[in-house]
């Protein structure tokens, strides 16, 4: 591994000691309820359709009680709106015109998200000599050897070598999620008690020392009382224009309210799979409920309060502020 200063070398050593003792810190495993979605499109490829009897028996037994034939039916009434059934006849649900298409060219096998990616052919031999998402210009840069653009189509860029290139654009896949248990670790680790917040003035704001990871620290951000701007937000902390004399209130209500409000920023946090968005309202709202773990989340906060503790007394004050 390589540490670009000493704070990545806390949080390195921080997360190696955990892992040294068995202890990975993330979120426990919440089921995500898109692989139904899989299942009755496999069904209704495989057996010419999908009725609510059907899918339910496909599910493993411990899924069977939670996601019953009423619950099967409002899925697949839903995988009718967004167009991956036909309307069904006497109960019986087919597949629509194209998802059959893609279910015959085995593309919806996978419950893993994935972005399209272009493949770059070689004119001469016409081997496939790499993807990338898209091509910036007509000449492009691969494996360190220059290709220019011939032809390209929706999914190929046909090329030949060149002497000069553009530059190829890459997407992420995703990046790393903070989880409640691994930021209150790193801060934890720096002195600060379980279940206590800190806040302490920095420049001509004031850090607010949390360690609720990503959802908790973005969920309490919208919390804050209307008097007190945010100015930034990490994992670990709230930059704030003034201290809290308090935490803020919050509730199963208003946490839910702001999952709902903000379902498809927290979708791709949570990468629940391709399937989600063909789900019912209520069952993707709860599923994305327990994939942020917000009950855990609830009980941690109602017990935590938010002490007058100042940096001077941590063990590791430096990293404390380097986390702010």
């Amino acid at each position: 591994y390589c540490i670009e200063d000493s704070t990545d070398e806390f949080l390195f050593k921080v997360m190696f000691q955990a892992a040294a003792r068995g202890e990975f810190l993330t979120p426990p495993y919440a089921f995500r309820p898109g692989v139904v979605v899989q299942q009755a499109i496999s069904l209704a490829g495989s057996g010419n359709y999908v009725n609510a009897t059907s899918l339910h028996e496909a599910l493993p037994p411990n899924l069977q009680p939670p996601l019953t034939e009423e619950i099967a039916t409002t899925i697949l009434d839903s995988m009718v709106i967004t167009d991956r059934l036909e309307p069904p006849r006497q109960g019986n649900y087919v597949l629509s015109t194209e998802t059959e298409a893609r279910y015959n060219r085995g593309v919806l096998h996978s419950n893993i998200s994935d972005s399209p990616t272009t493949s770059i052919i070689d004119r001469i031999t016409g081997d496939i000599i790499g993807t990338i998402d898209e091509a910036d210009t007509n000449r492009i840069r691969l494996g360190s050897r220059n290709r220019k653009v011939v032809k390209s189509t929706s999914n190929r860029i046909l090329t030949d070598r060149s002497k000069k290139a553009g530059t190829a654009r890459f997407s992420s896949k995703g990046f790393p999620t903070i989880s409640l248990d691994l930021a209150r670790r790193f801060i934890e680790s720096t002195g600060v008690l379980p279940h206590t917040v800190i806040q302490f003035p920095s420049n001509t704001n004031h850090i607010l020392l949390h360690g609720f990871g990503i959802f908790g620290s973005t969920l309490l951000a919208a919390h804050l009382p209307t008097n007190i701007s945010l100015i930034g937000t990490t994992p670990y902390s709230l930059r704030l224009s003034a201290p809290l004399t308090s935490l803020p209130t919050m509730t199963e209500k208003s946490a839910t309210d702001f999952i709902h409000s903000h379902e498809p920023s927290l979708t791709r946090l949570t990468e629940p799979g391709p399937y989600h968005s063909d789900l019912p309202d209520p069952l993707r709202l709860s599923a994305l409920k327990s994939l942020l773990n917000l009950s855990q989340f609830l009980a941690y906060y109602k017990a935590t309060r938010l002490s007058e503790t100042g940096l001077d007394l941590l063990s590791n004050p430096t990293s404390a502020e380097a986390l702010g």
